[in-house]
């Protein structure tokens, strides 16, 4: 017997809804043993601004799946049966067409991918957040077929920049500066 897609979007959403609820009960707990306030913006603050925000979604999702009427959710199964007989099908052909070596070539991809973050992990503290992202997320988009020689550094250094801005300015997190000359670099450009 196959369960309709609303009642797994319900189940779902309750699931997360009982989950979120669930962390934030018991979130008092870890906050006698956290440095700071739990009021204040410390430790505490965002792990109950993001589980409150979950909370919030997990409602306005079960509304919505609710008042969502009937001929909207039969399209929809209608949709996903749909999409699942073309996609098994095209995802045969392709397997059938794929040559061993555009296979081999995905496994490359995928080791490279796990090298270059496993490399990326290990330089972090030496050589800092502000230096090493840039260059790895370049890296990555390289690795994975994004081949903008103009665009992709660009893109890298202004997403270092807004996460350097989220983390050590509006949530007031360290980010790894690095060692030596790195450090001293980062102190010169973020203060």
């Amino acid at each position: 017997m196959e369960i309709d897609h609303r009642k797994r979007e319900i189940g779902f959403a309750l699931l997360i809804l009982l989950i979120a609820l669930a962390l934030l009960a018991v979130s008092p707990r870890y906050a006698e043993g956290a440095a700071g306030s739990a009021d204040a913006l410390g430790p505490m603050f965002w792990p109950r601004v993001i589980l409150l925000i979950i909370v919030a979604m997990s409602f306005i999702n079960l509304f919505n799946i609710y008042t969502r009427d009937e001929s909207t959710a039969e399209a929809v199964d209608a949709a996903d049966k749909e999409e699942d007989e073309t996609s098994s099908t095209s995802f045969k052909e392709e397997m059938s067409e794929m040559t061993p070596s555009g296979e081999e070539t995905q496994n490359q991809v995928f080791f490279l991918v796990i090298a270059i973050t496993a490399a990326y992990i290990g330089l972090l503290n030496t050589i800092g957040f502000m230096v090493l992202t840039p260059v790895y997320l370049a890296t990555m988009f390289w690795v994975l077929g994004y081949r903008d020689l103009v665009r992709g550094p660009i893109t890298a250094v202004v997403a270092t920049a807004i996460l350097i801005i989220l983390f050590q300015q509006i949530m007031l997190i360290p980010l790894p500066r690095g060692v030596g000359v790195f450090r001293e670099l980062s102190y010169v450009v973020l203060g």
